[in-house]
């Protein structure tokens, strides 16, 4: 199981199930929400420079996607904020993280997944389902080995893949390799997977552009601690951000949220609303 930056384990994972199933729940560095992964899954990256990411728009990655798709009978498009879709079902979720100079776009697709077993891992909420009209996840989803043209395989579409990024396969820099080798002690731990905040009050509100929670403890003169939840993508680390709102007086607050342009932090999110939102919770 992988779930967004932002999102609370717990809340997203049915985590009896997947700890007595042995199915290690990891938290990403992007943003968006929990997918459930297995061997039937194909997942992809474009790391490039930010300015190849203009307006942080998917399009001009996913749209290479869908053409290897459809050149193997799957007839794609994309749909909503960063999904693809074939015949009304969903078959791959992305997401994005920028760093100063970096931008990631990634995803995974769904060539021949469990899932029943995704049903049983994911606690998706029953708002979420019915502004799709489906009552579980695995309505919604489908396999793509059930839409692309008979006797396809996993190694063809592999290959259509790198054909349409103009992708040459190889291995990775022995640099690259020795960060990832360091990165995996911070992707096991139980504190970057599943942090929360003790005793925390926690409230959520629903935008065309995701689902914006706020987990906050405070006392009787200050915030104590405040982060943000949500299945939402970024255009920037919010790490900063919710730092100026922790110990921050409680007479303070309004003045704060005010002051912040949120379309700034949120992809397709407006400032209006989301002030609305936070000046309610305080």
């Amino acid at each position: 199981m992988v779930i967004g930056r932002h999102q609370c384990a717990a809340r997203e994972v049915n985590l009896t199930y997947v700890f007595e199933q042995g199915i290690p729940v990891v938290r990403r560095i992007s943003g968006g929400g929990a997918v459930y992964h297995d061997l039937g899954n194909l997942n992809f990256s474009f790391i490039v420079p930010k300015k190849f990411l203009p307006g942080r728009s998917f399009t001009p990655y996913l749209t290479r996607i869908c053409a290897a798709l459809k050149e193997l009978g799957v007839d794609c498009h994309l749909s909503g904020r960063n999904d693809l879709e074939t015949k009304g079902y969903k078959i791959s979720g992305t997401s994005q993280f920028f760093s100063d100079t970096q931008a990631l776009c990634h995803g995974t697709l769904l060539v021949d997944v469990d899932t029943d077993r995704m049903d049983k891992c994911l606690r998706t909420s029953p708002e979420k389902l019915a502004r799709h009209g489906v009552r579980s996840v695995s309505r919604r989803v489908a396999n793509i080995k059930d839409f692309w043209f008979k006797g396809t395989t996993l190694d063809q579409l592999k290959k259509t893949l790198l054909a349409h990024v103009q992708a040459t396969p190889g291995p990775l820099p022995q640099n690259v390799c020795d960060k990832a080798d360091e990165l995996v002690a911070k992707y096991r731990s139980s504190a970057w997977n599943y942090d929360t905040i003790p005793d925390a009050q926690f409230f959520t509100e629903h935008f065309p552009w995701g689902t914006l929670g706020v987990q906050l403890f405070r006392n009787a003169t200050s915030i104590v601690r405040f982060c943000f939840e949500g299945d939402f993508i970024t255009k920037q680390p919010l790490d900063a951000l919710e730092a100026s709102f922790n110990q921050l007086p409680i007479t303070a607050y309004r003045n704060l949220v005010q002051s912040i342009d949120w379309a700034a932090y949120f992809v397709g999110a407006e400032r209006g609303a989301v002030t609305t939102y936070l000046l309610q919770l305080v």
